[in-house]
């Protein structure tokens, strides 16, 4: 893989310029970066405070844009007026979008999956259980919470099919027994043997897709070190057929890839991936990108595409030049953990087919970094740009950080409303546009938030 230049005017999109900017871009046949400075929203307020700072590139050809101002979501959070317990503050949503609590008193809730009547079930690290949630009222508000299943071994991903609720934990993939109006799992199947995620010493989250036909599902396994060589399944995504069988590896290099999901355009599969950490500070970036079958993407031998690591890069060049290229470079540590493409339903139809990606946030939270969902617009199948989408989970004040919330995973419910878990605040935050406002500042810049281009 040939490292990003200077592009000259006629240089082809896959080349990059770099340049003192907030946002970077990059070809679609290479790869954009968000760098670690906030991006924009229309509602940011020219007083509020730099979320990240940091350095950008661009490099979009043809008619894409080259550059962008960038501001964040304001610091500040508001207040929210609730029975205790409850989160300190509401997140921010961008404009037109409001923000209300669905769910609280969860232990850890993780993973979220919405079947099609509008049931929600949640993934809880806390007790190793499937926590259904329902609104029977239709109001917005989770009014029926139950263990629908417990005994799991820190379960994380989830999905609905007609044949029931899969559910992987650090064991295997497992199949529930669910039918509409069902609050607890009769039956409990194995589907995938013991130990073909790895072992348990492997990061116990697994995220679980299914193919856009439903014949094989995919699972994400993550590597045991931060920088080692390891066999597989380790570092990769496994493909498996319904029943659990024919199991082959579908991409691997992946440190540690955190979800899975089709894109509802091109059928193409996508992850988001937490790198290393043990390379000097904001250095190695977190991705998104598409996963290509038999692609390699890097771990342990190389990152952000094909720069060698300093340890391994030398024992495999063959590898470090086979390294394909991250489509989205994010902000180094800001752990990226949710991903879902938008139906379009309930939001405005410039929303339709974008990825939404989840930040949980970075360990250091002297120097908040993530802790946020972003918005990637898509055009034509491929990443075009990008802006905040939800943030106010954390605030400064007196020089002191304060922790609001870590958001965790995301997933759409039935009338197009995106459900958030967060497991710090313990809650599951819900975003509906407000269809009564007119969608007069996207439609103004034909889709883009208003700040761009200032």
């Amino acid at each position: 893989m040939t490292r990003p230049t200077t592009p000259q005017p006629s240089a082809p999109a896959a080349r990059t310029a770099w340049f003192e900017a907030g946002i970077p871009f990059l070809s679609a046949c290479a790869f954009f970066l968000l760098s670690s400075v906030g991006l924009s929203v229309p509602q940011a307020a020219a007083a509020d405070p730099v979320l990240e700072t940091g350095n950008a590139m661009s490099g979009f050809g043809g008619a894409m844009p080259t550059s962008f101002s960038a501001s964040s979501l304001p610091s500040a959070v508001e207040a929210v007026e609730m029975e205790t317990p409850a989160p300190k503050a509401r997140p921010r949503a961008a404009e037109g979008f409001n923000v209300s609590l669905f769910a609280k008193g969860l232990d850890r809730p993780r993973e979220i999956v919405t079947a099609p009547n509008g049931d929600v079930f949640i993934s809880q690290m806390g007790t190793g259980g499937i926590v259904l949630l329902r609104d029977t009222d239709g109001d917005g508000v989770s009014d029926v919470q139950t263990n629908f299943a417990s005994g799991f071994r820190q379960p994380s991903g989830l999905a609905v099919r007609p044949e029931g609720l899969y559910v992987a934990d650090m064991r295997a993939v497992w199949r529930l027994t669910y039918k509409e109006g069902s609050t607890a799992a009769d039956e409990r199947m194995m589907v995938t043997r013991a130990n073909t995620l790895g072992n348990t010493l492997s990061r116990p989250m697994h995220s679980l897709t299914f193919s856009p036909d439903g014949e094989h599902f995919y699972v994400s396994v993550g590597s045991q070190e931060d920088v080692a060589e390891e066999k597989l399944p380790h570092a990769s995504i496994q493909k498996f057929r319904t029943d659990g069988g024919a199991q082959t590896t579908y991409a691997s290099g992946l440190r540690y890839p955190t979800a899975l999901a089709f894109g509802p355009d091109t059928g193409h599969l996508y992850a988001v991936v937490n790198e290393r950490d043990s390379i000097a500070k904001d250095t190695v970036h977190d991705f998104f990108t598409r996963i290509r079958k038999g692609g390699f993407y890097g771990w342990p031998y190389a990152y952000n595409g094909d720069t060698p690591d300093p340890q391994f890069g030398d024992l495999r060049p063959d590898l470090v030049n086979d390294t394909i290229t991250p489509d989205v470079l994010l902000p180094p540590h800001s752990s990226p953990t949710g991903l879902h493409f938008h139906s379009g339903t309930g939001f405005p139809k410039s929303h339709r087919h974008d990825a939404f990606v989840v930040l949980h946030g970075s360990r250091d939270t002297s120097r908040p970094i993530g802790y946020k969902v972003l918005r990637i617009r898509f055009k034509n199948g491929k990443p075009r740009d990008a802006e905040n989408f939800l943030t106010g989970f954390w605030r400064t004040e007196q020089g002191r950080t304060e922790i609001l919330g870590r958001p965790y995973a995301i997933a759409e419910a039935p009338d197009g409303a995106l459900l958030v878990s967060d497991d710090f605040a313990q809650v599951i935050w819900r975003i509906t546009w407000n269809g009564a406002k007119k969608d007069s500042a996207i439609a103004a810049t034909g889709g883009k938030a208003s700040a761009l281009g200032q």
